[in-house]
């Protein structure tokens, strides 16, 4: 109440001052005669006029006319605070006198002075600008203090922020990290100023700092609630930029807005752009064959198959060949031609006919990958030869892995086999300095385990490489890495959350934000009872620390699509994308005439007929029994 009275005292002061500031800018008749002039507009008074002597008579006095004189004193009636300018001596003025007009009208009055004295401006007009914007001050001042009274109030009953991450505006976001890298197109709330206007949200770009970009980026979230159109907009900066990127497209979303014919890649089998690819090509050591064949059989989480083991050294061998992919896939099909290619190695005894078994659970994960590189296209219907190798050591163009649903479980060896490839070919020192390369790995569930990839988020900086690795939750990845998950989630500085449904998904969401210290204020009042007195009342109040979640798992489940919060560092922001249309200037897919079916033939062995003790042939009638026991003709298959 005080605050209030004391705003509208220094509201009023202001108001007074300013009038009294653009009264200095008047001309002395101006500012003499405003109180005349001010009455003259509601109710009638005598007027008295000042005019000016020339020897061909009397006219009235104009600014130009007159200078400051002395103030009147009490014993000098009549006198005026004026003297002739000396402008008006030189025209022959003569001297000053007042003359009143008592009977002249106030709206005469008022005429006359706004035509000769204020130059045709009415009261109002003269102090328009502090009557109007005095009183906005002071109620735009009352509204600062409200709100302040209404969030210290608040910040009570919540409790006020002490420590731990702090949720901020876009605009404060980028403010604070003096952002200047890439960065998503948000819709800012408007401010008090707009909303009262009906203005909507604001557009603007939610960016992060250039030198952040390789530590990485997250984006968790459901199936439809944004992350495939957060990615585009990363990918229409880097192609802006001029920048490299590998992209996997499970479901052939970036492809058809993205591939350029002229430089990009495409590698899927059963795309007829493929270019003849070998794993041979990629074998410049032996380190490398044995880390092709870890990619193509990635060892189940928390199980050391031996067979998966043995299936790794033998292909790791049968590259030592430098064999095409038709000849692999001969070779891996028919285990008669692995004998012949382990005879004499220390891999024989992996596949030895006398430990049928093994020797057929070895045959069973090699026909697994074998599927995949039966895919592969031969040299002779491509157009041009790529390697992962290679293009480490170039970077020409983007390189895109997409894929059909209906070939995604088949292909998921093959491009678990090049994207761990070309990760561990990013990771070569030899290549340094090394120009800036995105790995976008949407879906990254529907991978195998790729053994490169924890180890680049990780060590990724180091030769410029920057991941963005979209999924819906975090058992997801546990499923797939293991114990290594835990430092793959936090090892990105940038995180985005979506919605995610699933409530342990929602509660590690929510953990990742963060929790925060608060200091709450707690009124406790109490009544003392008396016996031979009133009742008195007591109030008492204390400061508690609490610690809470700054975002409730039950917020995450319940954000809409395209709302999200993201963290970098210590910073949280709630953000709104905006949707924005994507046109297809491609095919997505162009598919490959693969090798079909092949018919299968039964090869019926014969049936030998039933012999007696004495070696013939048995013959006779069937007995009743058996008769009742045989089916139908119609159900019969082989007579």
């Amino acid at each position: 109440m005080l605050r209030g009275i004391l705003v509208l005292l220094i509201g009023l002061g202001i108001t007074i001052s300013w009038i009294g500031f653009e009264e200095a800018s008047w001309g002395r008749l101006q500012r003499y005669y405003f109180q005349t002039y001010l009455s003259s507009t509601y109710q009638n008074r005598n007027c008295r006029l000042l005019y000016v002597l020339y020897a061909n008579g009397w006219r009235v006095a104009r600014d130009r006319d007159v200078d400051r004189g002395t103030a009147p004193t009490k014993d000098q009636q009549g006198a005026f605070p004026f003297v002739l300018s000396t402008d008006a001596v030189k025209k022959g003025a003569k001297g000053l006198e007042w003359r009143e007009f008592s009977g002249l009208s106030s709206a005469s009055a008022r005429k006359y002075l706004q035509s000769e004295i204020y130059a045709g401006q009415r009261p109002l007009q003269l102090i328009a600008w502090p009557i109007v914007l005095g009183p906005l001050f002071t109620v735009a001042l009352l509204g600062v203090i409200l709100r302040r009274d209404t969030k210290a109030l608040q910040d009570g009953m919540r409790g006020k922020i002490v420590r731990g991450p702090r949720l901020v505006s876009c605009s404060e976001f980028n403010s604070s990290k003096e952002s200047d890298g890439v960065g998503f197109e948000v819709l800012e709330t408007a401010g008090t100023l707009r909303r009262f206007l009906q203005a909507g949200p604001q557009r603007t770009m939610l960016r992060v700092r250039a030198d952040e970009e390789t530590s990485h980026f997250i984006l968790v979230g459901d199936s439809g609630t944004g992350k495939s159109s957060l990615i585009r907009e990363l990918l229409t900066q880097v192609r802006s930029r001029g920048e490299r990127a590998i992209i996997y497209d499970p479901a052939t979303e970036f492809t058809p807005q993205f591939y350029d014919p002229l430089s990009d890649i495409i590698l899927n089998p059963t795309d007829r752009r493929m270019p003849f690819w070998t794993p041979s090509d990629e074998i410049r050591h032996p380190v490398d064959a044995a880390a092709l064949a870890s990619s193509l059989f990635p060892d189940k989480l928390g199980d050391k198959n031996f067979f998966t083991d043995s299936a790794k050294k033998i292909f790791a061998h049968l590259l030592r060949y430098r064999p095409t992919p038709q000849e692999l896939t001969y070779w891996m099909r028919n285990i008669d031609e692995l004998d012949k290619r382990v005879a004499g190695s220390e891999f024989e005894p992996m596949i030895r006919k006398s430990a049928a078994a093994q020797r057929a659970a070895v045959q069973g994960t090699f026909n697994q990958a074998a599927v995949a590189l039966h895919l592969l296209p031969a040299e002779a219907d491509t157009k041009i030869r790529w390697s992962a190798a290679k293009w480490a050591e170039e970077k020409k163009g983007w390189i895109f892995l997409p894929s059909m649903p209906v070939f995604r479980e088949s292909l998921r060896p093959l491009a678990s086999m090049w994207l761990d490839s070309l990760i561990m070919r990013l990771m070569d020192s030899t290549n340094q300095p090394a120009s800036r390369v995105w790995l976008i790995l949407d879906e990254l569930s529907s991978l195998q385990r790729l053994p490169q990839l924890p180890t680049a988020i990780t060590e990724g900086r180091k030769w410029n490489m920057c991941m963005v690795l979209g999924f819906q939750g975090r058992s997801q990845l546990e499923a797939i890495y293991g114990q290594q998950s835990e430092a793959m989630l936090s090892q990105p500085m940038t995180k985005v959350f979506l919605r995610t449904s699933e409530p342990n998904a929602a509660q590690w969401v929510s953990r990742s934000i963060g929790e925060v210290e608060l200091l709450r204020r707690e009124d406790a009042h109490t009544w003392n009872f008396r016996l031979f007195s009133a009742p008195q009342r007591g109030a008492t109040t204390q400061v508690r620390r609490h610690t809470e979640p700054l975002v409730l798992p039950s917020t995450i489940q319940g954000l809409k699509n395209l709302t999200a919060y993201m963290k970098s560092k210590d910073l949280v922001v709630p953000v709104v994308f905006g949707y924005k249309e994507f046109k297809q200037i491609h095919s997505g897919f162009e598919p490959r005439e693969l090798p079909g079916l092949e018919p299968l033939s039964l090869v019926e062995a014969p049936i030998e007929e039933p012999r007696n003790s004495a070696g013939r042939k048995k013959t006779g009638r069937k007995t009743r029994k058996q008769e009742q026991q045989s089916p139908p003709s119609q159900f019969k298959i082989f007579e």
